[in-house]
Parts: C-alpha cells; sequence; structure tokens
C-alpha cells in the first residue's frame, strides 16, 4: 500500500480551545493544526453538533536561532504572546449510529476549518515558526555533548513548545523527534 501525505502541513499544539455545544462553552485540547483543520481531544463529552464554534490560541513563538543562549534562558512559556483566533470547525468524523457509551471512549475528534482567510495567514506562519525550531532545537540535541548551558537552552526551548522541562534529555529528544516527524506524516 502506498502513503499519501497529508495536503497541508501540521504542527503539535498543546493548547486548551473553546468551543461552544448547546449553549455552553465548554474546553477540550489541541492537539494539532494544520491550514486545514485541528485535531481535537480531552472532550467533556462528543459535542451534539457538526459545525462548532471554536476559540484557538496560536502561539507567536520567536526564532529560537536568532536568539542567543541567554535571551532563550530567560525567556519564559508563560509571556510568548499569542493569538486568539475564533473559527468554525466541521467535524469530519462521523459518530452517528454510536451509543452514549461508545461515545465515551472517543478520544479524538477531527474538525475542518471552515473559515479559511484566518487560517490561511496565521496557522502557516504558526507552523512554518515551530518546524524550524524543531529543526533548531534536534540540532542542539546532536551537539549538546551534556554541555551544562547547552542542555539548559534545549530544556528551557523545550518546555516553551509544550513539553515538560524536569523529563530526562532523552524523552525529550523522543517527543521532539516525534513533533518533527508528525509534521507530514499522515
Amino acid at each position: 500500500m502506498g502513503s499519501s501525505l497529508r495536503s497541508h502541513l501540521r504542527a503539535p499544539l498543546y493548547r486548551d480551545v473553546l468551543y461552544l455545544d448547546e449553549g455552553h462553552v465548554l474546553k477540550c485540547f489541541g492537539a494539532n493544526v494544520s491550514e486545514g483543520g485541528i485535531l481535537l481531544g480531552l472532550f467533556p463529552h462528543v459535542p451534539n453538533i457538526n459545525l462548532m464554534p471554536l476559540l484557538v490560541e496560536i502561539p507567536k513563538y520567536p526564532l529560537f536561532s536568532q536568539m542567543d543562549k541567554d535571551e532563550i534562558c530567560h525567556l519564559k512559556a508563560d509571556t510568548i504572546p499569542s493569538e486568539i483566533v475564533r473559527m468554525r470547525g466541521k467535524i469530519v468524523r462521523s459518530f452517528e449510529g454510536k451509543s452514549d457509551i461508545d461515545k465515551i471512549f472517543i478520544q479524538n475528534i477531527g474538525c475542518q476549518f471552515i473559515d479559511t482567510d484566518i487560517a490561511k495567514k496565521i496557522i502557516p506562519d504558526y507552523i512554518n515558526i515551530f518546524t524550524a525550531n524543531i529543526v533548531f532545537l534536534l540540532g542542539l540535541f546532536e551537539n549538546s555533548h551534556r554541555q551544562e548551558e547547552q542542555i539548559a537552552v534545549i530544556r528551557n526551548i523545550s518546555n516553551i513548545l509544550g513539553h515538560k522541562k524536569d523529563e530526562s534529555l532523552s524523552i525529550l529528544r523522543q517527543k521532539i523527534l516525534h513533533d518533527y516527524q508528525s509534521l507530514k506524516s499522515n
């Protein structure tokens, strides 16, 4: 069987997403995002609507390759600016015929963006910068030679990009490599 690549690059998001369902604002988790849509998870329940109003926080990461080590080490994840984007997402997975019990076990829901004008500018910029930062970070892993200063930079960038700062370096590297590999994968 041949493999086909997605029509849009995607990048991990690791952010809470708000959505409207039956007049209630609820929170789920944005696993990854592309120009075409978003993969959502950790729902309190499967939404009862097909077209979901969404509020998505898109971080505006700096290009870490253009910063010096001191700037990176002093940067805090909660100081990274972001843009809150209002969009509508059409659920692209069908849950028709599933019982309420079956719906409890659904982990992720894919949504296709309906309002693509916003997505066509903000999200590709996010993905391009995220990609450049992941490539830079992987280079740091390869060239760190366990230097304390380099390790501090690796840990802080990893934390800013959504990973736990205190994880072992080998686990962090695996997660960053997974992020890189999932940029283009099916």
